[in-house]
């Protein structure tokens, strides 16, 4: 790893956000490395905001490791992988799970009411291209596709007990990698 260029790049990077006033969220498969994501985090300062992980292991890992602000950004519909996410957050961090149908509420509400927290929900909104209804473009990352069923799960998020509403993610796939 050439630490000169990794730290060029994160200075890079955070000096966009800064500028921009905002905060980043690193992907954690982006870096697979825990010691080059520390660096990153310790570089970015308050400019990084936390984690994007890729599963529900890796997440109570990186918790494990003493990152915090973890957003799962895959769905979890398994009652196991919900007990890793209630863990990290009895240990006092702050984590979330992306979330697209009401049984990804389920399971990590019996997970978060049974380790006495709380756990956020980010619903997840398809945003591929559909031109004149006729068409997908993207990929389908949710069945979650206009304003008012993002609405209708954020109200049931709202009403489960252990459950947060987090806010809504959307990717799209369709442009990334793309220029101007």
């Amino acid at each position: 790893m050439d630490l000169d260029a990794f730290d060029r790049n994160t200075d890079a990077l955070v000096a966009i956000a800064r500028d921009a006033k905002k905060t980043l969220r690193v992907a954690s498969k982006s870096i697979r490395v825990p010691a080059l994501l520390e660096r990153l985090v310790s570089r970015g300062g308050p400019t990084i905001r936390g984690m994007m992980t890729y599963h529900a292991a890796e997440t109570a890992f990186l918790a494990e490791k003493g990152f915090d602000d973890l957003l799962l950004a895959y769905p979890t519909a398994r009652l196991a992988e919900a007990r890793l996410l209630a863990a990290a957050a009895r240990r006092g961090k702050t984590v979330s799970s992306v979330v697209d149908e009401p049984g990804h509420l389920t399971v990590l509400e019996d997970a978060a009411t049974e380790a006495g927290v709380t756990i956020g929900a980010v619903v997840e909104l398809d945003v591929a291209w559909q031109p004149a209804g006729i068409a997908h473009l993207g990929p389908r990352r949710s069945p979650r596709r206009t304003p008012e069923t993002v609405v209708a799960l954020a109200k049931e998020i709202a009403s489960r007990p252990g459950l947060r509403f987090g806010g809504v993610m959307a990717y799209e796939g369709h442009i990334a990698g793309l220029t101007d």
